[in-house]
This record gives C-alpha cells, structure tokens and sequence, in this order.
C-alpha cells in the first residue's frame, strides 16, 4: 500500500523538478525515471506512477524521433511538479514544431496515448522554435478513517 503524498512543504523533498537531456534514445529511461522517481519521493500512488512512467516515455519518445532532423544534435527539456491535488509534467524540444503534411513513420499513437493516460493534456508550439508537451495527473487525497463504521448497532 502506498504511503500518503507528501506536501510539498517536506523540507526534504523538493517542490519541483526540471532538467535538460540529450535528444537521444538512451535519455528516454533517463527522462522516465527522474520524472517517476519525482512522484514517488512525493508518495503518489502506484497506479498514477504506472500512468505517468508510460506517458512520458511516450511524449520523450515523441522528441527523440520526430523534433529534430536525423543526425542533428537536439534537447529533451522536462519540468515536474505538484500544485495542489495535480502532478504536472512538460516535455519539450527545440526542434521543428509542429509540421503540417507531415508524414510521420510512427503509428501515431503515442500522442493519443498520453492524452488517453494522463487527466488533462495539451500540446502547443514554444517559440522561438519547439514543442511543448503538458500532462496533468489528478491525485487522488489520502484517505483519512476517523474509526467510526457506518454499520448500526440498533
């Protein structure tokens, strides 16, 4: 059973977490668990970890092959945070944005699956160049039993 959140007043656990990493395929796992590590150092659950571990490897994945050219150098930018009874995720490049007529070798999938994974999500183009990738992952609040039972004892 998971341990209820953590605030994030915990003095020990930052309120927030962000990083840059090499647009490269080896990074994805990288990107995974620094994004899931995050989470469960605030105590989510096992269940919205499982979400969040698929979703961003998917929108990671997304970067690493479709926002930059092959063989050019790129960035894999990432922000996680929790605000309230949300833990919310950004992935983004500076690549190509977002290209109409595109012909993509994928399934197309992995961005209808993180939409189908997290509980909000939008994609957008960053200027000056780039995607950016928003999920939001409601949290559910610890349950809190007061002893009391709903049984009758009449």
């Amino acid at each position: 059973m998971d341990r209820p959140r953590r605030t994030t007043t915990d003095r020990h656990v930052p309120p927030y977490a962000a990083g840059t990493l090499p647009a490269l395929p080896e990074s994805v796992p990288a990107l995974r668990e620094r994004v899931v590590g995050f989470a469960r150092d605030h105590g989510v659950a096992e269940d919205v970890r499982a979400r969040l571990a698929l979703a961003v490897t998917e929108a990671g994945g997304n970067v690493v092959q479709h926002a930059y050219a092959p063989g050019e150098e790129g960035t894999l930018h990432f922000a996680v945070d929790i605000e309230g009874e949300d833990l919310q995720v950004v992935i983004a490049d500076e690549g190509w944005g977002i290209r109409t007529g595109h012909r993509s070798t994928g399934l197309g999938l992995g961005l209808r699956l993180v939409a189908q994974l997290s509980s909000d999500f939008g994609i957008r183009s960053r200027g000056p160049s780039g995607v950016e990738i928003w999920m939001r992952f409601v949290l559910e609040a610890p349950s809190v039993s007061d002893g009391w039972s709903a049984t009758s004892t009449a």
